[in-house]
């Protein structure tokens, strides 16, 4: 059996959006440790975000989840 490789027009893409949402990004790597460092040294969450490339609300959760802060 050869594999088919699927397609989807925006038709398609639209009604699968509707159904389950927007795709997603994999999980991003945080240095949560010198993401404490960096918010100790006066950077805002929005900023290690930046520099992590993830929005500073993901710096923040991550850093709760690791019991950071």
């Amino acid at each position: 059996m050869k594999n088919k490789s699927l397609v989807i027009d925006e038709k398609l893409y639209d009604k699968l959006v509707k159904e389950v949402g927007y795709p997603t990004k994999t999980k991003m790597r945080i240095d949560v440790q010198m993401a404490l460092a960096m918010f100790e040294n006066g950077w805002s969450y929005r900023q290690i975000g930046e520099h992590f490339g993830v929005s500073g609300i993901t710096v923040k959760r991550r850093m709760r989840g690791a019991g950071i802060i």
